[in-house]
């Protein structure tokens, strides 16, 4: 099939597409990678002289458009990873557009994680996608990769079309990732759009997680008895949601305070003014764990991002749900302070944080960040924050899975892209400040306790859990 570039519908999400000298290099790339070892260590050392198109997602709306238009427009194949799918209507509309894409002849491939039922996909449903040609594969424990930490989960959100294209960052397959949840019950989220050779490595990290991973099995339970027994069920449901995807469906059926971030027109499939991240050529690098691998082994994601905040020299800037520090984190940002160099974090209060464990152990840190000038601020209001980023001395911008936690940092896969660029880095600050403008910054002195109680909204109950829970976790910090 011609893997030539594709031009994208009034050049929303191209308008900086790669000549043609890259598009040879790409699939050269391609080639090298499908050497195994030796590709690896090639497409290290022509990493660093090339540039990809970049384009920041911030909005929710604009994330689900980028993943329908690529999907549109795929021509050989189409790769996505996701821990967690649903079973409401953005991850229905999605598995419409890749039956769709699958009845042309694209490659489809879907992987999920197969743990604690983040698998949600109904067997009728699953059975409809598998008769369409579309493969769907679960990952399962590498016991191999510090099983005494416990349990691992591929934690990744990754959609890779044609080699060309990839969309990282922290939004899960599902409703509340993108906005279309319950009021309250949303996810704060961002994701990447990257063109060019990060696609073609986010490509061959794909493939080689898709090795190690099983064909899916049904979960009985999961979809209700009419759409067990009638499969018919399936393809009313995916041709519903696909309606609903359609402008205005969309429109119509958006939550009302979704509905006015940008008008009542929401035109995924069509063309449509939106305001989204310009696109940057800018020097990239796809970071990830090598599967099967160890999390520790130099250049895998974790000790790449430690790295590079070990060698900040003005300012750090991170944005994370789950602040569990580890002891080589608290090490590096220990350092960075008594060198003078700012260091600012936004992540969850106990209003928004979805996981009271995570909070629990987090809340016990924050006394040692105080002391150590680390600013800090905690994001207020019903929805949970869910991005992951970081912006090290205004010139360098992470997007990406991976939460500042242990479970990141050694049990769980991870994928991020790395963008080496100053107005790529403002932009993601200027999102990240955007975010911070929901939130209180945590007062340098005083009882955080009561301060807790007077600027969070949760019950008695909730609160009282949450403060048992604080003498627990750091005994148990590992696991979360």
């Amino acid at each position: 099939m011609n893997r030539s570039r594709r031009q994208v519908p009034g050049q929303r999400y191209s308008q900086a597409s790669p000549q043609g000298k890259v598009q040879v290099l790409v699939s050269a790339l391609h080639a090298v990678l499908a050497l195994g070892g030796i590709g690896w260590a090639l497409a290290a050392q022509v990493r660093e002289s090339r540039a990809d198109t970049v384009r920041i997602l911030h909005h929710d709306l604009d994330a689900l458009q980028a993943r329908a238009e690529l999907i549109q427009q795929a021509r050989d194949e189409i790769n996505v990873a996701s821990y967690v799918i649903g079973d409401g209507r953005v991850p229905l509309s999605v598995f419409a557009l890749l039956r769709d894409a699958a009845r042309r002849g694209v490659t489809v491939r879907v992987i999920v994680d197969g743990h604690r039922g983040n698998n949600l996909i109904s067997p009728a449903v699953l059975s409809l996608l598998k008769r369409e040609g579309v493969e769907i594969r679960e990952f399962r424990r590498d016991g191999r990769n510090r099983p005494d930490l416990g349990l691992q989960h591929m934690h990744d959100k990754l959609l890779v079309v044609d080699g060309m294209d990839a969309i990282t960052g922290g939004r899960n397959l599902a409703d509340e990732y993108f906005g279309v949840g319950e009021r309250g019950g949303n996810f704060v989220d961002r994701d990447v759009h990257v063109s060019g050779y990060s696609a073609a490595a986010a490509r061959a990290y794909f493939l080689d997680r898709w090795a190690t991973c099983s064909p899916v099995v049904p979960c009985a339970g999961v979809a209700s008895d009419s759409d067990r027994s009638q499969p018919d069920q399936a393809v009313e449901r995916l041709d519903a949601a696909l309606a609903w995807f359609l402008p205005q469906g969309l429109s119509d059926g958006l939550p009302d305070h979704q509905r006015s971030l940008q008008g009542t027109h929401h035109e995924l499939v069509v063309e449509q003014a939106t305001s989204v991240s310009p696109a940057r050529e800018s020097r990239v690098e796809f970071l990830h764990d090598v599967p099967g691998g160890s999390k520790q082994d130099a250049g895998s994601i974790g000790p790449r991002i430690l790295e590079l905040l070990a060698a900040a020299q003005r300012s750090i800037i991170l944005e994370t749900p789950y602040l569990v520090m580890s002891h080589r984190l608290k090490h590096v940002l220990r350092t960075a302070r008594s060198r003078g160099i700012s260091v600012c974090i936004l992540t969850n209060s106990l209003e928004t944080n979805n996981q009271l464990w995570a909070h629990a152990a987090y809340a016990d840190q924050r006394r040692w960040m105080r002391r150590h000038g680390i600013e800090l601020h905690e994001l207020k209001g019903g929805d949970h924050l869910h991005a992951k980023a970081a912006v090290i001395d205004d010139a360098t911008a992470i997007i990406g899975s991976y939460n500042f936690d242990p479970l990141s940092e050694k049990i769980n896969s991870e994928v991020a892209i790395l963008v080496h660029d100053p107005a790529v880095s403002a932009g993601l600050a200027a999102s990240i400040r955007e975010h911070m403008e929901r939130s209180l910054a945590v007062p340098s002195r005083g009882n955080l306790i009561g301060w807790d109680a007077r600027t969070n909204s949760v019950d008695r109950g909730t609160l009282a859990t949450f403060r048992r829970r604080r003498l627990i976790a750091p005994v148990i910090k590992p696991f979360l």
